[in-house]
């Protein structure tokens, strides 16, 4: 593909995004040519993508390493602190009901949970424990907590 028109490339400054170019114009022609889509409108193909082996594989091991840090941290907590750290984000309860629940006031909740937290923030090394409570999805926080409780 390259050999036939190399004494009619210009000079560039970006390796990377002429090969991606190039190869999507390829692509897209070969497409064409072949009449496999008849006339191709360029902005309604999909772009698939697919992590490659490699990367899951990186990302298992860092989520790996991220729940050995948080069973570690959690073993640091008295056990009202792991209770009510449980029935707040792994049971979605409000501070209301975990107050109730636990049998303490309001602001006793709120604060045991604010000191686990607290605790669990000394824990983890500096900016961690900040990725961690920036998970965007409920679910993934709670699967971490639902998982270290189960393994005790």
């Amino acid at each position: 593909m390259f050999t036939k028109c190399c004494t009619r490339l210009s000079p560039t400054n970006n390796i990377k995004l002429y090969l991606f170019k190039t190869l999507k114009r390829k692509i897209f022609s070969s497409l064409v040519a072949g009449k496999f889509l008849g006339t191709i409108d360029p902005e309604k193909l999909p772009f698939l993508y697919d992590i490659s082996a490699e990367e899951k594989i990186v990302a298992n091991e860092f989520e790996q390493q991220r729940y050995q840090q948080l069973a570690k941290a959690m073993s640091t907590l008295s056990t009202r602190q792991k209770e009510a750290i449980y029935l707040k984000f792994v049971s979605d309860l409000s501070y209301e009901e975990l107050s109730k629940v636990m049998r303490i006031n309001y602001q006793s909740a709120r604060n045991l949970v604010f000191r686990g937290l607290e605790k669990l923030r000394e824990s983890f090394p500096k900016g961690l424990f900040l990725f961690f409570l920036s998970i965007k999805s409920q679910n993934s926080k709670s699967t971490y907590f639902k998982n270290i409780f189960k393994k005790k």
